[in-house]
């Protein structure tokens, strides 16, 4: 949890109506304010008023403070990376917040997640994200960037962009 979503949990109310349901895994009632709709039946992710990342699923609501759980968002890849970043840019502006919202979502996890589920498809979506990142972030995904290089599901395509950008990382 970083300052800015502290600030952004306490602000956001006054420019977005709260959500209520109740966490899956804690089975406590949460509050909670959509930012994003991440596929067409509405799914929707945003941040809790105890300002963390959240996105609620048919069962409830799942709080993203695992890594893994950012599955349960991969399917933004699937939209372009300025149909994300766009309303993170509004809502930062909305609240007179200045801040980079690479900061702010978590656009390394969602990455991450795309390019470790061993399958062309997600990590070619996800290369597509990679490359509007700022090269420090870029440089987050190193590790990652090395799995990807050397796995046996991916396509010499997959692994020569890892490549690609592992070679561009070591320059930097």
């Amino acid at each position: 949890m970083t300052k800015t979503l502290i600030l952004i949990s306490k602000l956001i109310s006054s420019i977005i109506n709260p959500k209520s349901g109740k966490f899956i895994r804690k089975n406590e009632d949460v509050i909670w304010f959509p930012i994003i709709t991440i596929n067409d039946i509405g799914t929707q992710m945003g941040i809790s008023k105890n300002a963390e990342w959240v996105v609620e699923v048919s069962e409830g609501i799942h709080h993203l403070d695992k890594p893994q759980l950012y599955v349960y968002v991969m399917v933004l890849l699937e939209k372009s990376f300025g149909v994300v970043h766009e309303p993170i840019l509004k809502l930062l502006k909305d609240l007179s917040i200045e801040e980079d919202p690479f900061l702010v979502f978590p656009f390394i996890n969602i990455i991450k997640i795309g390019f470790e589920q061993g399958s062309d498809y997600w990590a070619e979506l996800a290369f597509q994200w990679y490359y509007e990142l700022p090269g420090k972030q870029k440089a987050q995904l190193k590790a990652t960037l090395l799995k990807v290089n050397s796995a046996k599901w991916a396509s010499q395509k997959t692994r020569h962009k890892a490549k690609k950008e592992l070679a561009k990382l070591c320059k930097n």
